[in-house]
């Protein structure tokens, strides 16, 4: 039986705004905050460590904030060493056009490469920035990979 949970990850790769990310393709424009005369950061201010996943062919790095499932908060935040990700029961709720897909593998060779939050291939997320697709809230598709 496939299980769906929706997620809303700050996707690095993704530009959202709302949850500070910051696009990887952006990073080499940014100025520094202190440049912009922004507000300033404590050196022990905790971080949200990235993860990595794929997006047209390429690796990406994104990072989870907020699920709507306890039991997916857990595993996320066990993945990233403690890193909380919050549980938010009404991302459940969000309408079918506020999300775009993203693939999370429950098994599959990982080889070298990264492995995503079930232990499977890392994530996929088909709708990078740009796209007319792209949406900061994701649905998530679990796939299983089978032996044929």
């Amino acid at each position: 039986m496939e299980r769906t949970w929706i997620t809303r990850g700050s996707i690095a790769f993704f530009a959202i705004a709302l949850l500070a990310a910051t696009p990887v393709w952006a990073q080499g424009t940014m100025k520094p905050m202190a440049a912009m005369g922004g507000m300033k950061m404590p050196a022990n201010a905790p971080t949200v460590p990235p993860v990595t996943g794929y997006s047209e062919g390429q690796e990406i790095l994104f990072i989870h904030t907020e699920t709507s499932d306890p039991k997916i908060a857990k595993i996320l935040t066990d993945m990233m060493g403690g890193s909380p990700v919050l549980v938010v029961p009404a991302l459940a709720s969000a309408a079918k056009e506020l999300l775009a897909p993203v693939y999370v593998f429950t098994n599959g060779k990982t080889g070298d490469g990264p492995a995503g939050p079930l232990g499977g291939q890392a994530d996929i997320f088909p709708h990078p920035p740009g796209d007319a697709a792209y949406r900061p809230l994701r649905a998530v598709n679990l796939v299983t990979w089978r032996d044929e």
